[in-house]
């Protein structure tokens, strides 16, 4: 279902980047809400590049941490913003195509109270079982959780992990029992420690476990092997070409906000993920450049929204 982003609308450097009539903006420093805690992969991604855009804007651009509620709270307060582009958004694409399969009763609409600058980024994440688990392959792991469910670990309800596992369990039939945590760090370091059997984990994260050999990689959910694990495949390659997961990092802004300053955003958005700095931080984190335009941007959630509400209602999975 995740066709390949790279291969698709990769706009950096070829969108116009001062639109006609844009000119008086940004008159003061912009907002960059983000769905998380500091210090964190999405934290981390946006930094960069609120960074970046600063630079080519000549404006501040101010990162401001709003988390909780799987992202609700801080998209919230970007549909309650003013459409001047000023108030901007960063968040795990989960926010608005996830979340509406999740909760009741959602305090925005998660497609049009939230429009997509852009899709920065992409990630997909790795399978991981205790290493001594008797499961050296997929296979393996599947028929193991034929004769007990194998537990795995994950940082919550519609996590990407448990998002992740439930795709997993939907097209191979594994048996498991989901034991959520608050967070992802908790959630790895009980797979380490051999108290839950697997997981789905960003692969950076899992690097020194997988070093050490505390962990054992199975797969990875992409389209591609990781660049960090080139010699891990992914579960399409082992036998069920139906399944990719991945998740994106995705600019946000309010509705109604001028099409011509959307652009610039966009432009300048997209331009960030050139600088020495963001493009490290990608290499180093396993992250894919997509740099989609707001269009593009668009179709590529409505698409994702449809998938995880079947994912969802088969697995009967809610958050209130």
């Amino acid at each position: 279902m995740f066709e390949r982003i790279l291969g698709m609308t990769l706009l950096i450097g070829s969108v116009c980047l001062a639109p006609v009539g844009a000119s008086e903006f940004p008159a003061k420093p912009i907002r960059m809400l983000v769905t998380t805690t500091a210090g964190g992969p999405l934290d981390t991604f946006s930094r960069t590049i609120a960074a970046g855009m600063s630079q080519s804007l000549r404006q501040s651009v101010v990162v401001e941490n709003l988390p909780g509620a799987g992202g609700n709270i801080a998209a919230q307060a970007l549909a309650r913003a003013q459409p001047d582009g000023y108030t901007l958004l960063m968040a795990v694409d989960t926010t608005v195509t996830v979340n509406p399969s999740l909760y009741t009763g959602l305090p925005f609409d998660p497609r049009d109270d939230l429009v997509p600058i852009s899709i920065l980024a992409t990630n997909e994440h790795t399978l991981i079982v205790h290493e001594k688990l008797p499961a050296a392959t997929l296979a393996e792991l599947v028929g193991l959780s034929k004769q007990r469910p194998i537990s795995y670990s994950t940082a919550g309800v519609g996590s990407p992990a448990h998002l992740a596992m439930a795709s997993l369990q939907q097209v191979t039939g594994l048996r498991g029992i989901h034991v959520p945590y608050k967070g992802a760090v908790q959630s790895i370091t009980d797979v380490a420690a051999g108290r839950v059997d697997a997981s789905f984990v960003v692969t950076a994260g899992a690097m020194p476990h997988i070093t050490a050999k505390r962990v054992r990689p199975l797969a990875s959910s992409g389209h591609e092997r990781s660049a960090l694990l080139p010699e891990v495949p992914t579960v399409a390659e082992l036998g069920y070409p139906g399944y990719e997961v991945a998740f994106a990092f995705v600019l946000f802004a309010p509705r109604n906000v001028p099409n011509q300053t959307m652009q610039l955003l966009s432009a300048k958005a997209i331009e960030a993920l050139r600088t020495p700095e963001a493009v490290e931080r990608l290499r180093s984190n396993d992250w894919r450049a997509a740099g989609l335009d707001p269009a593009s941007s668009r179709s590529w959630l409505d698409r994702t929204r449809a998938h995880w509400k079947a994912v969802a209602e088969q697995a009967d999975m809610r958050a209130d």
